[in-house]
């Protein structure tokens, strides 16, 4: 699942607890939240550690072509 798609997930139960119908305190729903959190914190961490190699590899293609 993509960062993108956890993203909506999370905020489909923020909606979902700040109209009432989940329970924050309920611990399966807190630990599936966590759960989302840290995948989507994973996702933007591997995802700006690829950006600087993405720029690397940009640069040294264009220099082989020279």
């Amino acid at each position: 699942m993509s960062s993108r798609a956890r993203r909506r997930r999370l905020k489909r139960l923020y909606d979902a607890i700040e109209a009432g119908i989940a329970d924050l305190d309920d611990p399966p729903l807190k630990d599936r939240i966590d759960c989302l959190k840290a995948i989507r914190d994973q996702a933007k961490a591997d995802a700006e550690r690829a950006q600087p190699c993405s720029r690397t590899q940009g640069a040294r293609q264009s220099r082989r072509r020279c």
